[in-house]
């Protein structure tokens, strides 16, 4: 991202214990049976009462090619970029499985439109990684062009979960692509629970 952008949205992540795959996704489960009703239509900023809305569904993310600034992090070697084979929806999220590939773009269009300003939180989380040497695994999010979180992450490593919390740094309509891009080194399990937004106060 560029250095204007890099100070346009504000950003929080708060690390957890190290969770097993089973405590992550119940935890990541009931925070989404609370907080993304699933009747949200596209172009929804907030429900009555300032709940959030769903920003993204774990069954419309699809593999794609990486747009400018999204391609596998550099060093390393030739890299393999995932396809929907190694993706897999379980309930409310999506897991991505580097066993066979280590760069991950998925993709979908915002299921709600977005002011500058609005706050969105994003549980993400991986199992205990592993590779054949040392390496750093990278995790990022996009809305439309602009990277509003990113997270380096020590492989071999213990599992763990975020709770993200960032504020749009521009308005963004429903329909515009958002971006999840995993880069890995080793055969590990990454997991992208639901993004939800609230309206700006």
């Amino acid at each position: 991202m560029t250095s204007s952008s890099a100070h346009s949205f504000a950003i929080s992540a708060r690390p957890r214990r190290a969770l097993g795959p089973l405590a992550a996704a119940l935890v990541a489960s009931s925070f989404a049976l609370g907080c993304a009703p699933a009747e949200d239509e596209p172009g929804e900023r907030a429900l009555p009462g300032g709940l959030p809305v769903a920003l993204a569904r774990a069954e419309l993310w699809r593999a794609a090619p990486p747009a400018e600034g999204q391609g596998p992090a550099d060093g390393g070697g030739p890299k393999v970029m995932c396809g929907e084979r190694d993706l897999r929806v379980e309930g409310s999220s999506l897991e991505v499985s580097t066993a066979e590939c280590d760069h991950a773009v998925l993709r979908q269009p915002a299921l709600a439109d977005l002011a500058r300003g609005d706050e969105l939180t994003v549980w993400v989380w991986w199992s205990t990684l592993d590779a054949p040497e040392p390496a750093t695994g990278r995790l990022r999010l996009f809305l439309g062009p602009d990277e509003v979180w990113q997270e380096s992450v020590a492989i071999p490593g213990r599992a763990d979960l975020r709770e993200v919390h960032v504020r749009s740094p521009a308005d963004l309509p429903a329909g515009a692509p958002i971006t999840f891009v995993v880069s890995n080194h080793g055969a590990n399990a990454w997991t992208l629970g639901e993004v939800v937004v609230r309206k700006a106060e």
